[in-house]
């Protein structure tokens, strides 16, 4: 074959060339049509890229200085650093962050006002925001430091979670925050943990 993707079959002749020879009456043609077809065909297996991820922090607004007072777990990417990008869906929102270099976050208010993040540390956020403000976060996972989230326990109401263990108050084992990660990973309906500071 030739850089031109020309192929050539020797067939006779000394030296070391390679003999090709057909059977059942196949032409050079014939073969050279069969080889393209096994060079080119594309593969069963197709790697999906992977899927952005939106985890929600309910009830937090994270926004960035303001007035030279400290960062509230953000940095702003609106101009100025206060404003929104215009009232919309969260879908819709989470689009315009997608459409702009570094969001990976984004704060929505009750109004449908959507505000573009980045750099997000949930727990520098304004906690008591609820009702008010929810923070959509771009990650796989999104640690949020100091929050114990849990399920409803003898008729008490959910502390913002779903229990997977059986019983309820119970864990899957002390491990490390990658192995309770995995853990998570190969449950079906698990997308989030809870962690100790032992590792339980």
């Amino acid at each position: 074959m030739n850089d031109a993707g020309d192929e050539f079959f020797h067939d006779k002749g000394s030296g070391n060339i390679i003999k090709v020879h057909f059977k059942d009456g196949n032409s050079a043609a014939n073969i050279a049509k069969e080889l393209d077809d096994l060079l080119c065909k594309i593969p069963d297996h197709h790697p999906h890229p992977a899927k952005t991820e939106w985890a929600k922090a309910e009830g937090l607004n994270c926004y960035g200085s303001r007035g030279g007072d400290k960062s509230h777990g953000a940095t702003d990417l609106e101009t100025p650093a206060s404003a929104s990008c215009g009232k919309m869906s969260i879908t819709d929102c989470q689009k315009k962050c997608d459409e702009m270099d570094k969001c990976d976050a984004i704060t929505i208010g009750s109004d449908g006002s959507c505000y573009r993040k980045s750099n997000v540390v949930p727990n520098e956020c304004d906690t008591d925001a609820s009702g008010m403000f929810d923070t959509y976060i771009k990650s796989d996972w999104v640690k949020a430091r100091g929050f114990n989230c849990y399920g409803a326990r003898g008729g008490d109401k959910s502390h913002g979670a779903q229990d997977l263990e059986v019983p309820v108050d119970s864990s899957a084992g002390t491990m490390s925050l990658d192995d309770c990660q995995k853990k998570c990973s190969e449950t079906s309906g698990c997308d989030a943990v809870t962690v100790r500071k032992n590792g339980d």
